[in-house]
């Protein structure tokens, strides 16, 4: 075979490399000598190492010895001495390495050598496997420790099962220093001077350290680890005093981190700033690109910057490090929206979906003949921004999140302290855009973005399709589109406040619409007709089992009336924290009622002191009690029907109503009563001891004890 044209397309290929402008994204190639291969030499010499020195190199690394495999000192330490072992080629490029670091240079990181050690090193399985378990934290401010497999575990088991570096720390009772991989979840950083760096948070032994150091902790306990403590103070653990310290001996580096990363590049949303993460001796980071004006670039550390897009962004922006050293130049993707999320995989056996055990799960229908009003809104409540960023962030990164880290990632949301993050859940669920877990063995809980759906809603006159589930920009889009071409009109629907989010509806011929649920690819389903699929609350039964909870911790409760009336709310868990806490309705008299949420547990006590938990007014439905809710199917079911999203809303949380919905919601939550008391389950009447009798007066019920009707009505028969 003549390969004599090969050099030839080398070179022209290293001209067109050269000549490319920079939004190409091309980097130099730099053709290396041929040798006495006149032919094919450039492509052999391309590929470095070898395929036999890289056979050699996993040879040696099996063997150990090696302190850091990404500390150029410390390789260059291990490999001189087994340098002779290698191919002439491969001793040149070390060689080169060798001389560019003695004189100075720090800027190697795309050098030939460090190019191919680093790619050796990645498909190398070392035995120090960071991932040997994982911490997590729930919504209740503990830790438990998690094995790969998502399964409960102990420090003992960890401690058998983990790598020899990892066994000497706990053996040794040494801090085992972590990193943050997902919100709420942590794992071991490995061993080696650069990993450490990577430090968020630490296990500590508490007997090793001194009184004084532990009172400047931020300790947390973790179960299953008896004696070791979760700390995110790293900075005060031993063996950190340094990790933020800028050596001269660090080649310098970028890595970017803190957001999900899609379709080639990272999400960019104005709410999730971009962690820029430097080595090296750094003096200055600087942006260009066309898109680099709508980046703000700020230093929040030694080796840290944060980029902070002012609006959603598409494109590339170049990111300049400059050193006395060497500069380099690295090319960020960012991307505003994910064009494919993959949604609706199939869960693992231990997740479950919670809150559909509850009693409250809706029938499902293929034909609705109620025909709902068309909501006439003059809101114009706009959504807010992060709001609608959390939406991306949960399509570009789909998969089970604990709660615990989904209420962090709220959290860290502009302005979301006014309405507050448990307010901006509750808003998601009901939105539909997330599903609430339960994990086995994890005390707390979990959730996980939910896929797009589409549910026919007839009307007065036309039928509207208004899809549910994360619907991000992208898909939204395509509605848009299909929606234009087949003629049908498109509407977003502000929901109730600016921490509510907006509804999109497809309004048109009901098999137009089907026709567009079919192309977009989502499922399409029917609004149940009414509410009578669900259990009234007052017919509920508690869903849960407290027996076996025996730590329980009184609440108070912000609404008088029900301690008043002798209800008690208690939180209840168990001693082994092996299990999720659940809610304790107590009345003066009366069997305990065990709830897995809090609010079906206020309205549990709502029910049994005969206080009623809602009030409507203005076409809003809000609560009269701190906390309470409409159960999530219930929920859901009024956001479609009204076609206007619940939410935060003047200090507190409200439902909108139509006409016809607010006689189905008066109903199904006994609302149509004159008074509250007449249609909740009975209690004990009169300081709580023994029965009563009710007397109707007027639109009033008087209700007395028995013992003083007998008084009163003494003689009264003779």
């Amino acid at each position: 075979m003549d390969c004599a044209a090969l050099p030839t397309l080398w070179r022209r290929l290293e001209s067109s490399c050269a000549a490319a402008p920079p939004d190409r994204r091309l980097r130099p190639l730099v053709l290396p000598d041929p040798r006495h291969r006149t032919q094919i030499g450039h492509a052999i010499e391309l590929t470095f190492p070898s395929r036999q020195d890289g056979r050699r190199l996993k040879r040696d690394l099996e063997q150990g010895g090696l302190a850091d495999p990404n500390h150029p000192v410390a390789v260059m330490r291990w490999l001189g001495g087994r340098v002779d072992r290698y191919s002439p080629t491969f001793r040149e490029t070390f060689t080169d390495f060798q001389i560019a670091w003695r004189s100075g240079a720090r800027a190697l990181t795309d050098h030939r050598f460090w190019s191919g050690w680093r790619m050796v090193v990645e498909t190398w399985r070392p035995t120090d496997v960071p991932e040997a378990f994982r911490v997590v934290s729930d919504e209740w401010g503990k830790y438990q420790l998690i094995a790969m497999d998502g399964e409960p575990t102990t420090l003992s088991r960890v401690e058998a099962a983990s790598p020899p570096g990892l066994r000497h720390l706990l053996t040794n009772g040494s801090p085992v220093l972590l990193r943050e991989i997902d919100w709420g979840q942590w794992t071991w950083v490995g061993r080696g001077r650069s990993a450490g760096r990577e430090a968020q948070a630490a296990l500590i032994r508490e007997k090793t350290h001194s009184a004084s150091l532990l009172a400047q902790l931020d300790r947390a306990v973790v179960s299953e680890a008896p004696g070791w403590a979760f700390t995110t103070a790293v900075d005060l653990v031993a063996g950190t005093a340094v990790r933020d310290a800028v050596s001269d001996d660090d080649l310098i580096d970028v890595r970017f981190a803190g957001v999900p990363r899609i379709d080639g590049g990272r999400l960019s949303r104005p709410s999730f700033p971009i962690r820029l993460l430097t080595t090296g001796p750094v003096e200055s980071v600087t942006l260009s690109g066309a898109v680099a004006e709508q980046l703000e670039l700020q230093r929040s550390g030694p080796r840290e910057w944060l980029i902070t897009p002012t609006v959603p962004v598409e494109g590339h922006a170049q990111v300049s490090v400059k050193a006395t050293c060497g500069d380099i130049v690295r090319s960020l993707s960012l991307r505003r929206s994910a064009l494919a999320p993959v949604l609706g995989k199939e869960l693992p056996d231990r997740f479950l979906i919670d809150e559909e055990a509850s009693g409250f799960a809706p029938t499902r229908a293929e034909a609705v003949a109620t025909r709902f009003e068309d909501h006439e809104s003059a809101a114009t409540a706009c959504p807010q921004q992060g709001l609608l960023d959390l939406v991306e962030y949960l399509a570009a990164r789909p998969w089970v999140m604990p709660l615990s880290g989904l209420l962090e990632l709220v959290d860290t949301l502009p302005k979301a302290d006014a309405a507050g993050k448990w307010s901006i859940l509750r808003a998601l669920l009901e939105a539909g855009v997330i599903e609430p877990l339960r994990v086995r063995g994890w005390r707390g809980g979990a959730a996980i973005a939910r896929s797009a759906r589409a549910v026919l809603v007839p009307q007065q006159d036309v039928c509207r399709l208004r899809l549910d589930g994360v619907i991000n920009e992208v898909l939204a889009s395509r509605v848009q589109g299909i929606a234009d071409r087949l003629g049908l009109g498109v509407s977003i629907g502000p929901g109730v406040g600016d921490w509510s989010l907006p509804l999109l509806s497809v309004e048109g011929d009901r098999e137009a619409l089907l026709a567009l649920a079919a192309e977009v690819g989502v499922t399409c389903e029917y609004i149940s007709p009414d509410l009578a699929g669900h259990v009234r609350p007052r017919d509920a039964v508690p869903n849960a089992d407290g027996s076996t909870h025996g730590a329980r911790q009184l609440v108070r409760m912000a609404d008088t009336r029900l301690a008043d009336r002798g209800i008690q709310l208690s939180l209840c868990r168990r001693e082994a924290e092996d299990a999720p806490p659940v809610w304790l309705v107590q009345a003066s008299e009366g069997e305990p009622r065990y709830w897995t949420h809090r609010h079906l547990a206020l309205l549990d006590a709502c029910g049994l002191a005969g206080v009623a938990p809602f009030d409507i007014r203005d076409g809003l439905l809000t609560a009269n009690v701190p906390g309470v809710f409409l159960p999530l199917p219930v929920a859901r079911w009024l956001r479609l029907a009204t076609g206007v999203p619940p939410g935060p809303f003047d200090g507190g949380y409200a439902y909108k109503t139509t006409p016809c919905v607010e006689a189905m919601i008066r109903e199904f939550m006994g609302m149509d009563r004159p008074d509250s008391s007449r249609f909740q389950r009975p209690r004990p009447a009169g300081r709580g001891r023994g029965p009563g009798m009710a007397f109707a007066s007027g639109s009033s019920v008087e209700v007395l004890p028995i013992w003083r009707w007998a008084r009163v009505n003494r003689g009264a028969s003779r």
